[in-house]
């Protein structure tokens, strides 16, 4: 009786080829998930593009034939976070009002029991926000691609 060989398994079996678009998207969305980890600070240097490469299970020589330089793939992470950023704080705000607008409905009657209400909910409005912005990564990032990004058009 003859045996049959094996098929390969773990190295010796070969991966299908990802597209150029595909190996784009996955080099970018892994860098993009440890950048919202723990949010972008003024420079990138904790973020190892070998480790990219790592998480993303990208070949290195796809990697570096689509950005022969590391700074070229940093580049279009810049560009890709700042495409994606938009933290989410509007639902948590609405969310804030309704609490406060259902506990102090009284608050409605005379002038001066709304003024006292808008003056609540200013003070605890800024601290929710005060609060998501120190904790966010997202915040984080979206200010730090705010403070290092020159506009490319309108005054300067």
């Amino acid at each position: 009786m003859i045996e049959q060989p094996a098929a390969p398994t773990g190295l010796a079996r070969r991966r299908r080829r990802l597209s150029d678009q595909e190996t784009r998207d996955r080099m970018l969305r892994t860098a993009r998930e440890l950048v919202q980890r723990t949010g972008l600070t003024v420079s990138l240097e904790h973020i190892s593009f070998e480790d990219v490469i790592r998480g993303a299970g990208v070949a290195r020589s796809t990697a570096y034939r689509h950005w022969p330089h590391k700074d070229l793939f940093f580049g279009d992470l810049v560009k890709d976070l700042a495409r994606t950023a938009s933290p989410q704080i509007l639902q948590d705000e609405i969310e804030l009002i309704h609490q406060i607008l259902a506990r102090h409905q009284d608050h409605l009657l005379t002038p001066s029991q709304r003024h006292r209400l808008l003056l609540e909910l200013f003070r605890d409005l800024t601290r929710l926000d005060f609060e998501a912005v120190l904790h966010s990564p997202d915040w984080r990032t979206y200010i730090a691609l705010q403070a290092t990004c020159v506009p490319t058009s309108g005054p300067r």
